[in-house]
């Protein structure tokens, strides 16, 4: 949903604002509009110039009628006094297209009704004045002067002359005042389609002005955004550092190019130590400005050309393009481990935080971007495993304990549905009686290809992957099982049960006790949850395991002087039992130290009113010693080994015989 989200915000960055569309339509409309009305202004101008030059051309036409009778009637009075022939010339021209002048005046005059009598009567007119003249050169030519002038005299040639002269001066000043008038309009029509024109060029020009200001702005923003939205997709958006998707681009590039050149990289994977209490102490804003911090001190310690992300979490990674040998990142992995020992200062508070690393070359440890982080991490977790604040490569070891740890974690659900994870039980004997009193469950894998697994083998890989959540319950159920099978059969013993660490901090805890203890039928009392010091540690955990001890569950705390948990804790939590640390049984007798610091941790928790479990006891003076230095429970091989459910049911039969 989010992604969709996101995507329906990048489409509309690119789309320009509704009022900016609004606009821009408002302006090509108007930009349209006006080429329309410069189109039709300037048809209205060329229809005005064309009918000017029609009123031009009948104007011209009537002159030249009038002018042609005129010549015709002066070359008539010419001959008709001097009788010389070169006077005929004007009247041989004009009496052949007087009539033809005439026609085409009636082709540009309109054709309506009047104008077509008006040129049949010219023409007629016309005809007579030819004729009249035609007569008195045959008369004059014939008969002589005397008997021409008396034809003249009558008057009747200008008769004619004056009705053509009427027809044609009326046609020539009715058009020779259109001429003018069309000549005004055509030339007013012309001076407003220029300024048309003029407008839709200063419209159209502002138009292209406004939409390349508005296309280059949206540009120039669409650029930015993407741009911001790349960077957002590409950078962690706490530390600004680049993020796992883009430190897997610049890994499978950078690879590439190591391949190339037949050269060598390196990744370094960092983990920071002592980070969860700042975010469970302080708060997780107090944490984001101690990982800004963190940041910025690896990036000022960071050399040219080495990229560094943040993966997730606390955790960052730093790809080196080009190494000579493991000095290299040697280097600069204890130039980042100095950087951190600095305390942080957040919200007012100092805190300490350290950096453990882990190194993996390239092409020895790993070819692809994947497995190269996946061997720095493991080499990390083994930095971690060291005390942390240092740098450890990885190595071949290693590299099986991956291989060996990626198929354990692909077999985890499988061996769970087929119940290859199995119990031995180990006896705790009553220190005076020597009397059985308890059970330890220690959880085994028997794996088909592997053999009988411990649980250090495979139950990190279980807490890391989070299978616990779903096989911590089965186990505990499979535990009270056989509890309840073994009191069918009469021995009724305690359930000692181990808790890994991540079980102590799962809420569901309490609920899966509540379930085991009904269907086993198992008292409270007879069911004890042993529980390790980093188990205490987790989130939750005390008041989880304060509720599950108000049930009357006991407690035991494991490994107890060789963790950091203070007295206070065993008083807070009411623990019941703690099984003394191995490390303080195995220099028995021989150690004086250590016969004095049991008997300083026996006397001591008595006195709190916890008792003491005395484990790995393994040589007949061991016995002595802790059964003197008043352990409550023993345990070890020097009793009874683990063994199976039957090997254990047979032992304590053997012993309640005996």
């Amino acid at each position: 949903m989010m992604a969709a989200m996101a995507s329906l915000r990048r489409v509309g960055v690119l789309i320009p604002k509704a009022g900016t569309i609004v606009l821009g339509l408002l302006l090509i409309l108007l930009v349209v509009g006006l080429g329309f009305v410069a189109i039709w202004q300037d048809g209205r101008a060329l229809a005005a110039q064309q009918r000017l030059r029609r009123a031009s051309s009948i104007v011209q036409t009537a002159d030249s009628i009038l002018l042609g009778l005129e010549n015709i009637q002066t070359g008539q009075r010419g001959y008709l006094i001097t009788g010389q022939l070169n006077y005929l010339e004007p009247y041989h021209r004009g009496s052949v297209s007087i009539d033809q002048r005439i026609q085409r005046l009636g082709r540009l005059l309109p054709a309506t009704p009047s104008n077509t009598r008006l040129i049949t009567n010219m023409r007629t007119l016309a005809a007579e004045k030819i004729a009249e003249i035609d007569q008195t050169i045959r008369v004059r030519t014939n008969r002589g002067f005397t008997a021409a002038a008396n034809i003249v005299r009558t008057n009747v040639g200008e008769q004619l002359m004056n009705l053509l002269r009427a027809e044609l001066s009326g046609i020539r000043n009715q058009y020779n005042r259109t001429a003018i008038y069309e000549h005004v309009l055509a030339r007013r029509r012309t001076r407003m389609t220029k300024i048309i024109v003029s407008g839709f060029g200063v419209v159209l020009l502002v138009t292209l002005a406004g939409m390349y200001w508005r296309f280059v702005h949206d540009f120039r923003r669409n650029t930015e955004i993407t741009d911001r939205l790349t960077h957002n997709a590409n950078n962690d958006p706490l530390t600004d550092l680049p993020n796992r998707a883009m430190f897997m681009n610049w890994l499978t590039y950078g690879l590439a190019q190591a391949e190339r050149i037949n050269g060598k990289s390196a990744v370094l994977f960092l983990d920071l130590d002592g980070f969860k209490p700042v975010n469970d102490r302080l708060g997780h804003s107090a944490g984001d400005r101690v990982l800004c911090e963190v940041a910025q001190r690896f990036k000022h310690s960071s050399r040219t050309g080495d990229m560094i992300a943040r993966i997730g979490g606390d955790e960052f990674a730093v790809f080196i393009p080009t190494v000579s040998n493991e000095s290299d990142p040697a280097e600069l992995a204890h130039r980042l481990i100095e950087a951190m020992r600095q305390p942080i200062v957040a919200d007012g508070s100092v805190v300490y935080v350290g950096v453990s690393i882990g190194a993996a070359m390239y092409p020895r440890n790993g070819k692809t971007p994947e497995s190269l982080i996946a061997a720095a991490d493991q080499a990390m977790y083994r930095a971690k495993r060291e005390g942390g604040r240092k740098l450890a490569f990885h190595n071949s070891a290693l590299t099986d304990q991956i291989t060996r740890e990626t198929r354990l974690r692909g077999s985890l659900q499988k061996a769970m549905q087929a119940r290859e994870f199995v119990f031995h039980y180990q006896p705790m004997l009553d220190a005076q009686s020597l009397k059985p009193v308890a059970v330890e469950a220690l959880l085994r894998w028997r794996h088909p290809d592997l053999g009988l697994l411990v649980p250090a083998e495979f139950l990190p890989i279980a807490e890391r992957t989070g299978f616990m959540r779903k096989l911590g319950p089965v186990l505990m159920q499979n535990a009270g099982e056989q509890m309840a099978a073994w009191r069918r059969q009469g021995i009724r013993l305690r359930l000692a049960f181990n808790l890994s660490p991540f079980q102590c901090s799962d809420q569901n805890l309490i609920s899966v006790v509540e379930s085991v203890l009904i269907s086993s039928g198992l008292e409270p009392q007879n069911l004890d949850l042993e529980i390790t010091e980093s188990g205490l540690l987790q989130n939750d955990a005390q008041e989880i395991l304060r509720n599950i001890r108000q049930m009357g569950v006991g407690l035991t705390l494991d490994d107890f002087g060789g963790g950091k948990s203070g007295l206070a804790c065993l008083r807070r939590l009411m623990i019941n039992r703690v099984k003394i640390d191995r490390q303080f049984i195995g220099g028995l007798p021989k150690s004086q130290q250590d016969i004095d610091l049991l008997a300083g941790l026996t006397d001591l928790t008595h006195r709190l009113g916890i008792q003491v479990t005395a484990g790995g006891v393994e040589t007949r003076d061991q016995d002595v010693v802790v059964r003197r230095l008043g352990c409550d429970l023993v345990q070890g091989n020097l009793y009874a080994s683990p063994g199976s459910a039957d090997d254990c049911i047979n032992l304590l039969h053997r012993w309640k015989a005996a």
